[in-house]
């Protein structure tokens, strides 16, 4: 069964201007997005099961794009969110990569 991405992201999921300045606020920014578009119902669980990934293994990708994901039961469907931040959020992975090339 595919899923078209299109199919998944509502605007109502995107912040194209996040005022957050670290990986933790910035992922709590896009989980506030998705509990606005009644996506999850608890937000808390949720956030604890992504940063508990996120520990787990970095989701940073390259060139300051991360894909912060979890399996969860706490939502019945996949759901998006979607967040771009025109200062840029410093992440594990990157700060360690900006010190190493110092």
């Amino acid at each position: 069964m595919a899923i078209a991405l299109a199919e998944l992201v509502d605007p109502k999921q995107i912040a194209l201007r996040l005022r957050a300045r670290t990986q933790a606020e910035a992922i709590r920014e896009i989980v506030d997005l998705l509990v606005a578009a009644d996506k999850i119902d608890n937000a808390e669980r949720f956030l604890e099961q992504l940063q508990k990934r996120e520990l787990t293994n970095s989701t940073y990708a390259a060139d300051g794009v991360a894909f912060p994901h979890a399996r969860t039961k706490l939502v019945d469907e996949i759901v998006i969110g979607i967040g771009r931040s025109e200062t840029g959020i410093q992440t594990g992975r990157s700060r360690a990569r900006a010190t190493r090339g110092r």
